[in-house]
């Protein structure tokens, strides 16, 4: 299945809806999908919150961006970190990554236990640093049995957290990306 950019728009946007069942009766409404075709994840020592949903041979995951304290924390930690030999990337947008990825693939192996059952694509969104979030995790993605899989990741206001270097380590691995950026966002 493609979505329309409407379509993306409004999951990136349910992503920052704290209340689980509205994001289910939202997805419920707008896809057919039922209860099994939606995971949550939240990890508590970053506040990072995101949504899977399984759309007929589309998985998209969602994540939310900054808005608590603790988000903002992560936003303020841009100290490079390594990334590959040459490359850095935000430390504070790596350290949220890093601790999503155990939950992203355990949710993504739930979600699809038997290997012949995948999707066709994995669509990745977010907004602002759940944009960044989104990328870096399809980069996790990269490594994991999902890597031959279609991955796409659409932003929006995404700031820039990688060095050259990372950059174009991630645009080998990940060709598909798209970053709407809007004047009135002043976190890009």
């Amino acid at each position: 299945m493609n979505l329309t950019l409407n379509q993306i728009v409004s999951l990136a946007k349910l992503a920052y809806e704290p209340d689980y069942h509205k994001i289910t009766n939202s997805l419920k409404a707008a896809f057919d999908v039922s209860d099994d075709d939606i995971k949550y994840i939240y990890v508590e020592r970053t506040d990072t919150e995101a949504f899977i949903v399984r759309i007929e041979d589309l998985c998209v995951i969602s994540f939310s961006g900054t808005e608590s304290m603790v988000d903002l924390k992560n936003d303020l930690f841009f100290v490079p970190s390594r990334y590959g030999k040459e490359a850095f990337v935000h430390a504070g947008f790596k350290k949220i990554a890093k601790q999503v990825k155990p939950l992203l693939m355990e949710s993504l192996c739930e979600m699809y236990p038997i290997k012949n059952d995948h999707p066709s694509k994995i669509l990745l969104t977010g907004h602002s640093l759940g944009g960044t979030i989104s990328m870096m995790c399809c980069d996790h993605l990269y490594f994991s049995k999902f890597n031959e899989i279609e991955r796409k990741v659409v932003t929006f206001g995404c700031p820039n957290g990688w060095s050259k270097h990372a950059v174009e380590i991630f645009d080998r691995r990940t060709t598909n990306i798209t970053n709407y950026i809007n004047t009135f966002d002043y976190v890009s």
